[in-house]
């Protein structure tokens, strides 16, 4: 018992830290792209190769088998670990286990998107940014992006079932994100009910609504249209209208 504890006891806290810390939403090291992934891919393979070792370890000094079925068995299970824990991110805010998203870096696209509001000001009523795009196409983690690059540090959750949420900003021209969620709206759940057109009369609220299409020709004229499209597996294009300029 004591033996296995020895040899066990290591691999199962590293891949207990591994899930803990799949579990926070990640923070962006950098603008850039290229970087961001490389610095977490890098992470990635050390934090897998370091539980490959232990399990390794634990292998051969708990039983006779030959070292090559060991390693075999210890890389299996790595690679059982890591995938399962690519889909435990799926439910966790800013993490998506997806590989299309190796391609496209949605949450850095938004984050200069917010930091481009700011930087052109407000105008006479809300700001509206509208996101079209089918299911699973990113519109929720680019949220979660602009409310990053906006100052929010609170965990940004889809408001599906309640339609809308607010996050107070702080040192901002705005003082109110407002994000809006139309994908249920029906009878039980009517436009009206939301008052959106005091919201969107309010030169102080950056609004963003996810389904626009939904509200049919309830929408002002001057809004900023943010379109999401699948292009392949591993592929989605962004085009934005009417954005005065990202830097």
């Amino acid at each position: 018992m004591v033996k296995l504890f020895k040899y066990w006891g290591p691999a199962f806290f590293w891949m207990g830290l591994i899930f803990y810390f799949s579990a926070r939403s990640r923070v962006a090291v950098s603008d850039v792209y290229l970087i961001q992934f490389t610095i977490f891919k890098t992470l990635h393979l050390i934090e897998y190769g370091i539980l490959y070792v232990s399990l390794f370890r634990a292998f051969r000094n708990t039983n006779h088998d030959p070292d090559w079925q060991n390693r075999a068995r210890a890389f299996i299970l790595a690679v059982v670990y890591a995938a399962t824990d690519e889909i435990h991110q799926v439910f966790t805010p800013t993490r998506e286990g997806r590989i299309r998203d190796v391609f496209i870096d949605t949450i850095g696209i938004s984050e200069k998107i917010g930091h481009s509001l700011i930087k052109n000001g407000k105008g006479k009523q809300a700001t509206i940014l509208t996101l079209s795009g089918e299911l699973g196409s990113g519109k929720t983690t680019f949220v979660q992006g602009l409310a990053r690059g906006l100052g929010i540090k609170k965990r940004i959750l889809s408001p599906t079932f309640i339609l809308s949420r607010e996050y107070l900003l702080k040192n901002s021209i705005f003082k109110k994100l407002i994000h809006i969620d139309l994908y249920r709206l029906g009878e039980q759940n009517k436009v009206e009910s939301l008052g959106l057109e005091e919201i969107f009369a309010n030169p102080e609220n950056l609004v963003v609504i996810e389904w626009p299409e939904r509200l049919g020709l309830g929408l002002p004229k001057q809004v900023i249209r943010i379109e999401f499209k699948q292009m392949s597996e591993t592929e989605r294009l962004v085009s934005i209208k009417n954005l005065i300029r990202v830097t």
